[in-house]
C-alpha cells in the first residue's frame, strides 16, 4: 500500500490560500500582459482631430503650458521606419574633438490631425534647410504643410517643428534631418570608448540607447511604445570593422559603407508586447530575469541554477522592499517622466521582485504531499522551530538523505534574520541558526548565512565587537576550509561539483578574513609565484578574484604595483575587471587615496569603470571613509559625469554608505543632501533617501543589539 501523508486542517487551509495566491499572481500577470498588448495593438488610427498646438491651461507656475514642455510625446504621430546613416570620426578634429555626422529619414503616420511635429533630440547640431532643422515630405499625394518655424527644447529634449497647416490623419510623411554630434566618452547614445592593444591606443565608436539615449544619436520618437523598423548604415574606413546585433544586409565597398538592417526582435515581452511606458519596466526586465535562469537550467541541468534564485533575487529583493523608500512594481505614469526618474526604474524591484514572484508561483504549484507533512510538524512559536531545525541539521550531518533540503536550510536562516530585524524574534535566536555551519558543506546555505552575517561585519568591523565576531567565524569556517583542502588534494585540484566550486571561494575568502591558520600563507605563496613569473599565472580562474584581493590586502606597495601593471597590460576584460576590483583591497590609506584620484583620469581608469571602482574602495573598511570624503568633495563633477542617467549610479551612493551606523555619519549624510540640492542626485535620488533611512535604522539596531551580540559571539566562539 502506498504511503499516506496527513496534514492538519490549518495547514491544509494555509496551503490552499497559497495556491490561490499563486493562481492570482498568474492571472494578474496575464491581465497586465493582455492590457499592454491591447494598448500597443489598439485603434491608434481613428482619425480623430486633435491639435497638439493647443496650450495647456496653467494652474501653478510649474505646470507645463505647451506640448513641448511635457516630457511625454503627443499621441498624434507614430513612427513606421527609420533610415539612418552615421559616420563616426575615430580621430580628433582640429579642435581636439571626436565627432560623428549623420542623416536620418523617419517615416511616420499621422493618427490625429496636428500642426506640430515633436521628436526627441539631444546634443545634436543640425544642418538647416531654408532656415529650418528638417525637411518634410509626403509618402503619397497628400499636400505637404510648409514649415513655419523649428526650434530645440533643452529641458525636455525635443526638436519642435511648427507647421503652416495640419497634417492629415491616416497619411504617412517623412522627416529628413542632417546633423553633427560629439562622439564623447559619456557612455550615452553613440559614444567613444578606448582601449590599449600592444601599447597602442585604439578608439571604438559604440552605442548605449536604453533608456533615453537614442535621441543623442539621431532624432527619433524615443519612447518604448513607439516601435519601428530601422535600417542603419555605418560609414567607416577599410581598416576597421562594423558590428551589429542585427542582420547584416550587405557592404558597399566603393563607398566604404557597411550596412545593417535590424529590427527589434525581443520575444514575448519585447516585440510582441512592449511596455507602453517606463513605469511598467518590470514587464520586460522582471520576466527576463526569471527566464535567464530557465535558459541556463536547460543548458546545464546539473548546475541546479534555479536554486540560486533564493540568493540572488528572493533574499535580495526582500531586503530592499522592506524599506519605506521602496516602490510598487508598477508606478503611476505621472511619477516617471524625466530621464533620471526613468533610470531609477532599473532597480532591484523591477528585476528581482517579478523573478521571485514567478519562482514562488512555480513552487506553489509543485508542492507535494511529503513537503506538506514536514510543514505540519512546525510550531507556531519560532523559537521551538529553531530548536527543531537544529536537531534536524544534526541529523543532516549524519545522513545521506537530508532531513531539511538545501533551499529550506538557506531560507530558514534568512527568515530568522529577517524576523529578528523586524523584532519578531531576538537577534541571538537568529544567530543560533548559524551554529550548525561547522557541519554544513553546501554552498547555498553557507551563502545565505554569510550574506546575513555580512550585516554584522559592516556594523561591527570598526569597533570591539569585531574581535569575537571574527573568532566565531573562524570556528565555523575552519572545518569547511579543511574539507576543501582535503577534496582538492591540498589545493591542487578543482572540486567537481558546480556549487562546490562556488563554496570553495567562500571557504578560502572567509578563512583568510577570520585568520584561519594556513590561509594567509596559501594566498601569499600563489601570488608570489605569479610575481616571479608574470607570464605564467598559477592561480585557478575560479579563485583569482579572492586570491588577488587578499594578496593585496596582506601585502604592501610591491603587491599593489604588480597588480596595477598587470591591470594596465591585461588583454582580457574579465582579467582587467578582477584586478581593478582587487586593487581596492589594500589596507594602506595613501595607496587607496591615490587609486581614488586615478578614477578622475580616464587614461588610468575608464570612465565607465570609475563609479564601480570608487564603490569597490568603499567596501574596504579602510577605504570607506576615504571614498566618502572623495565623493563628498567632488559630487558636482561626479554627478555631471555619471549621474544624469546611468543605471548603476545609484549603487555608488548605496555602496559608500552601507557601513554608516553613527549619529555623526547620519548628520554627514543629511548635510550632503542639503548642500547638493542645487546640483541634484539624478538616478541616485531614491538611493540617497534609502541611505538616510538605512543609516537611521542601523543606528537604532546597533544601540539595541551591540551588547547582546557581543556577549553571544564571545560565548559561542570559545
Amino acid at each position: 500500500m502506498g504511503k499516506v501523508y496527513y496534514i492538519s486542517k490549518n495547514v491544509g487551509l494555509g496551503m490552499l490560500v497559497l495556491t490561490v495566491c499563486g493562481l492570482a499572481t498568474i492571472i494578474a500577470l496575464s491581465v497586465a500582459y493582455d492590457k499592454e498588448k491591447s494598448k500597443n495593438q489598439g485603434n491608434v488610427g481613428d482619425g480623430a482631430s486633435d491639435s497638439t498646438s493647443t496650450t495647456t491651461p496653467s494652474t501653478t507656475p510649474d505646470t507645463p503650458k505647451e506640448p513641448w514642455d511635457h516630457y511625454r510625446l503627443p499621441d498624434s504621430l507614430i513612427p513606421v521606419s527609420y533610415n539612418v546613416t552615421l559616420w563616426p570620426r575615430l580621430k580628433p578634429n582640429a579642435e581636439g574633438l571626436y565627432i560623428f555626422t549623420g542623416r536620418s529619414t523617419v517615416i511616420f503616420k499621422c493618427v490625429k490631425e496636428t500642426d506640430l511635429i515633436i521628436i526627441h533630440s539631444r546634443k545634436l547640431n543640425f544642418t538647416t534647410f531654408f532656415g529650418h532643422h528638417a525637411k518634410l515630405s509626403s509618402q503619397g499625394e497628400a499636400p505637404v504643410p510648409t514649415i513655419l518655424n523649428s526650434w530645440l527644447v533643452k529641458k525636455t529634449e525635443f526638436l519642435v517643428i511648427q507647421l503652416g497647416s495640419r497634417l492629415s490623419a491616416g497619411v504617412s510623411y517623412s522627416l529628413h534631418t542632417e546633423f553633427l554630434g560629439e562622439l564623447a566618452d559619456d557612455l550615452e547614445g553613440f559614444y567613444r570608448s578606448e582601449y590599449v592593444e600592444d601599447g597602442v591606443k585604439k578608439v571604438v565608436a559604440t552605442s548605449q540607447m536604453q533608456a533615453t539615449y537614442a535621441r543623442k544619436s539621431f532624432p527619433c520618437f524615443d519612447e518604448p511604445a513607439m516601435k519601428a523598423v530601422f535600417s542603419v548604415t555605418i560609414i567607416h574606413s577599410r581598416d576597421t570593422v562594423a558590428l551589429s546585433n542585427g542582420k547584416e544586409k550587405g557592404s558597399l565597398d566603393k563607398q566604404n559603407h557597411f550596412s545593417f538592417f535590424f529590427q527589434c526582435k525581443w520575444k514575448w515581452f519585447g516585440n510582441l508586447v512592449t511596455l507602453r511606458w517606463w513605469n511598467d519596466l518590470w514587464l520586460n526586465e522582471g520576466f527576463a530575469s526569471y527566464v535567464e535562469y530557465l535558459g541556463v537550467d536547460y543548458a546545464e541541468p546539473t548546475w541546479n541554477i534555479k536554486d540560486h534564485i533564493i540568493l540572488y533575487d528572493v533574499q535580495k529583493v526582500f531586503a530592499v522592499d522592506a524599506l519605506a523608500f521602496s516602490h510598487p512594481l508598477s508606478r503611476g505614469e505621472e511619477e516617471v517622466n524625466e530621464p533620471a526618474q526613468i533610470s531609477e526604474m532599473f532597480n532591484t524591484i523591477s528585476y528581482s521582485k517579478v523573478c521571485s514572484s514567478c519562482n514562488f508561483t512555480q513552487h506553489f504549484m509543485q508542492v507535494d504531499s511529503q513537503k506538506l507533512s514536514m510543514y505540519s510538524t512546525l510550531s507556531p512559536t519560532f523559537a521551538d522551530n529553531i530548536a527543531r531545525f537544529e536537531a534536524l541539521l544534526i541529523l543532516n550531518s549524519h545522513s545521506s538523505s537530508p532531513a531539511v533540503s538545501i533551499i529550506n536550510r538557506a531560507q530558514i536562516i534568512d527568515d530568522a534574520f529577517n524576523l529578528a530585524r523586524a523584532k519578531i524574534i531576538s537577534t541571538t535566536l537568529a544567530l543560533r541558526t548559524t551554529k550548525y555551519l561547522s557541519k554544513e558543506r553546501d554552498y547555498i546555505p553557507w551563502e545565505s548565512a554569510l550574506r546575513n552575517l555580512n550585516y554584522y561585519i559592516l556594523m561591527f568591523d570598526r569597533n570591539e565587537v569585531y574581535g569575537v565576531l571574527q573568532a566565531y567565524l573562524k570556528k565555523q569556517i575552519q572545518p569547511l576550509f579543511e574539507h576543501f583542502k582535503t577534496i582538492t588534494s591540498n589545493w591542487t585540484r578543482v572540486p567537481t561539483g558546480h556549487t562546490d566550486q562556488y563554496n570553495q571561494i567562500n571557504a578560502i575568502g572567509i578563512a583568510c578574513r577570520a585568520g584561519v591558520e594556513g590561509c594567509r600563507e596559501l594566498i601569499k605563496s600563489w601570488y608570489r609565484e605569479w610575481m616571479k613569473n608574470p607570464s605564467r599565472n598559477p592561480i585557478h580562474p575560479n579563485l583569482k578574484s579572492t586570491v588577488y584581493c587578499y594578496a593585496i590586502a596582506f601585502g604592501g606597495v610591491a603587491e599593489w604595483d604588480f597588480a596595477w601593471n598587470m591591470f594596465k597590460n591585461a588583454t582580457l576584460a574579465s582579467e582587467a575587471s578582477r584586478l581593478r576590483s582587487a586593487l581596492a583591497c589594500s589596507k594602506i590609506p595613501w595607496l587607496l587615496n591615490r587609486y581614488l584620484e586615478y578614477t578622475l583620469d580616464p587614461t588610468k581608469i575608464r570612465k565607465q569603470d570609475a563609479p564601480s571602482t570608487i564603490q569597490n574602495i568603499a567596501r574596504n573598511v579602510v577605504g570607506m571613509p576615504l571614498a566618502w570624503n572623495f565623493v563628498n568633495a567632488r559630487w558636482s563633477y561626479i554627478f555631471q559625469q555619471y549621474g544624469k542617467g546611468s543605471f548603476s549610479f545609484s549603487n555608488l551612493v548605496s555602496g559608500i554608505t552601507q557601513r554608516f551606523s553613527t549619529e555623526y555619519e547620519l548628520q554627514e549624510l543629511k548635510r550632503f543632501k542639503e548642500e547638493n540640492l542645487s546640483v541634484g542626485f539624478g538616478s541616485a535620488t531614491i538611493a540617497l533617501e534609502q541611505a538616510i533611512e538605512k543609516t537611521t535604522a542601523n543606528i537604532k539596531w546597533v544601540t539595541e543589539n551591540k551588547a547582546e551580540v557581543q556577549r553571544w559571539f564571545a560565548q559561542e566562539s570559545t
